[in-house]
């Protein structure tokens, strides 16, 4: 239950009391150590509404006693963000801080939440302000634009902290729906590490296409962008073409296949989003110029588990790489059984340094499926189930397992009681990195918690 308060105002105070049993609290290749771990984990959410302004705070802090080893830690992740609304839906200003962990170094055991007591962690803080704008221009021509500055630090040892600048800017007609289309369309980024050379990279097209019928439209588009092969040089020199289809069913279906010639090489993009009554089906393929500035491999937070990791955006890193990515979801919602699965595959090619030295590619593939089911008014159970595959690069694969039963019941309207069961599974070919296989660990967990909302 929420607690009401003054201007428009909602607070919702939780505290999760818990304890935890692992075999493996170090994530040791051989023999490790058991560990019992007491959990505190306070929360908070307040979340503000008025005629002009949206903000929002998810502050969660995270202690943890391990009893065996008389140690302790302590972890503070949230979120908080505000909206303006400048000029009634036309002029937005938005702004925001976070505050997470994420993995130091993927060579060594990953752990997949904070509750082993094995480094390789860091904390990680964001800063953000972005001002955007949509203007309708008569009756069928929209102009919209943002830009987003962004400060990232990592509070690691060696590891880069970088400022990043995104803008965007469109003008099109295709409100008109129907006969010619047109559109305009600039996009740059760049990113400023603490040392390293920056990346910087922008794309101006002119788009013209033709509404075939109501929900079908043909396209084909033509500009420049900053040369791939010019790493140090941001200037719009290369040409780019585009053509492709649209298809539009209202919320039911869309469509967008599109294929053409970038400075890197053939270019390809595709998204199909499938909405039925009961579930969601979306499939995108993407190519794009990338830096590993803007990138966190975030693990597990004790209030927002992610469902697959990306394991290659290794943190404080500055290669730059043309990114290849296919990604699956799809999503079902029934009265008492919800099922969640995703997969995806990605190749980082044209890999290189900041100054353009040549790096091997890399490559990593993922699946995952989350279940629940509702066994009554205040019981349910459920499955999580990952595997990722990912190579640095260096011809060593790694895998990543993990396997998560859980179960909860409602003590009361603001009363859970929880249960979870963890394995996980890190097996490595660690030939060209070291001792062989330093990084492969087993280990077991088991949770019991109580958490009251007030």
């Amino acid at each position: 239950m929420s607690i009401a308060a003054p201007a428009d105002a909602e607070i919702t105070p939780t505290i999760r009391l818990g304890i935890a049993h692992t075999d493996n609290v170090q994530l040791a290749a051989e023999n490790g150590d058991d560990e019992t771990i007491v959990l505190l984990e306070p929360a908070l959410l307040i979340d503000y509404q008025s005629e002009r302004i949206t903000s929002a705070v998810d502050y969660r802090m995270q202690a943890l006693e391990y009893l065996d080893g008389s140690e302790t830690e302590v972890f503070h992740t949230g979120t908080a963000t505000v909206t303006f609304d400048l000029l009634k839906d036309e002029l937005l200003l938005n702004a925001g801080v976070r505050r997470d962990q994420s993995i130091s170094d993927l060579t060594q055991p990953i752990p997949v939440n904070n509750l082993p007591f094995a480094g390789n962690r860091v904390d990680r803080d964001e800063y953000f302000i972005s001002p955007s704008f949509t203007r309708r221009i008569g009756s069928s021509v929209t102009a919209a634009g943002s830009y987003r500055q962004t400060r990232v630090e990592i509070q690691g040892s060696g590891l880069q902290n970088n400022d990043q600048s995104l803008a965007d800017f469109s003008l099109d007609n295709y409100r008109v729906g129907q006969g010619l289309t047109w559109a305009l369309r600039y996009n740059w980024q760049r990113v400023e590490y603490d040392i390293a050379q920056p990346f910087e990279n922008q794309t101006a097209l002119l788009e013209l296409g033709f509404w075939l019928n109501g929900s079908l439209r043909v396209f084909g588009s033509g500009g420049l962008e900053s040369d791939w092969e010019v790493p140090l040089d941001p200037a719009l020199e290369a040409e780019i073409w585009e053509a492709g289809i649209v298809y539009s069913a209202g919320e039911r279906a869309q469509l967008t296949l599109a294929a053409g010639e970038r400075s890197f090489g053939t270019s390809g993009r595709a998204i199909l989003q499938l909405t039925g009554r009961n579930s969601t089906f979306n499939v995108s393929f993407t190519q794009r110029p990338a830096t590993l500035g803007a990138q966190p491999v975030r693990i597990d937070g004790p209030s927002t588990p992610e469902l697959l990791f990306n394991l290659l955006d290794q943190q404080g890193q500055t290669q730059r790489f043309v990114a290849n990515r296919l990604g699956v979801t799809w999503t079902l919602a029934l009265r008492r059984l919800s099922i969640e699965a995703r997969a995806f595959i990605e190749e980082r090619s044209d890999r290189t340094t900041a100054a353009g030295d040549d790096l091997p590619n890399q490559d990593q593939d993922a699946q995952g499926a989350s279940i629940t089911y509702q066994l009554g008014a205040r019981t349910s159970v459920g499955v999580d189930l990952a595997r990722q595959v990912f190579d640095l690069g260096d011809g060593a694969d790694r895998e990543l397992i993990r396997t998560t039963l859980n179960a909860s019941y409602n003590l009361g309207t603001r009363t859970q009681l929880e249960f979870s069961y963890a394995y996980n599974d890190q097996d490595s070919d660690q030939v060209a990195m070291g001792p062989p296989n330093s990084a492969d660990f087993v280990s077991n967990v088991v949770t019991l918690t109580i958490s009251r909302t007030f």
